[in-house]
């Protein structure tokens, strides 16, 4: 009787080597390509008080403003502020694209406040970075208005719940306007 020596456990033992290569092969690709890292919030595209757009100031225009704001000089706040202006008032559906008086109303609300616009302040640092928790990508104002596009001013006072101020300046006058009355909850 003749024995028959077929070719299947030659091609059973070809197909588990080839197995074994390209697991191999493919565990090894994975081991070597660089697992991209996800970017941390302070890599995105929010930058804190970029004022990208706040251009042609002079330090006198930017001062003069923020004290007139302190000051609560309407007067003197009115000489910054253009015939329309964007505001946006937190927390209400008013203004948008709104004319001086609006404007000059809204910010009058805030009478007897002092605020800090230093954005090395503690104040600002912890609202900004309550901001980049709550909107990572960005808070968005309007349609081409983004809360980093803005130099923002933090209510000093005691109480958690702070007034905001955002303004961005070009050439010497106010074109946005931001107004949280006393929303924002300060960290302790």
């Amino acid at each position: 009787m003749k024995t028959k020596i077929g070719i299947t456990p030659v091609g059973v033992a070809m197909l588990i080597l080839i197995g074994i290569l390209v697991i191999g092969g493919v565990a090894y690709y994975v081991g070597k390509v660089p697992t991209p890292v996800p970017q941390s919030i302070e890599k995105n595209n929010y930058q804190a008080q970029s004022n990208k757009d706040n251009t042609n100031n002079t330090i006198d225009d930017v001062s003069s403003f923020e004290q007139a704001i302190n000051a609560n000089n309407l007067a003197e706040v009115k000489n910054y502020l253009p015939d329309s202006i964007y505001v946006v008032l937190e927390g209400s559906s008013c203004c948008g694209q709104t004319n001086v008086s609006q404007a000059i109303q809204e910010l009058g609300k805030l009478s007897g406040r002092s605020f800090s616009f230093d954005k090395n302040s503690e104040l600002v640092l912890n609202y900004l970075s309550s901001q980049l928790k709550q909107y990572p990508t960005g808070r968005k104002l309007g349609p081409n208005l983004l809360l980093n596009d803005l130099k923002i001013g933090v209510e000093i006072t005691p109480n958690k719940n702070k007034a905001i101020i955002g303004y961005r300046l070009v050439n010497g006058k106010v074109t946005d306007l931001f107004i949280d009355p006393g929303v924002y909850q300060a960290i302790d």
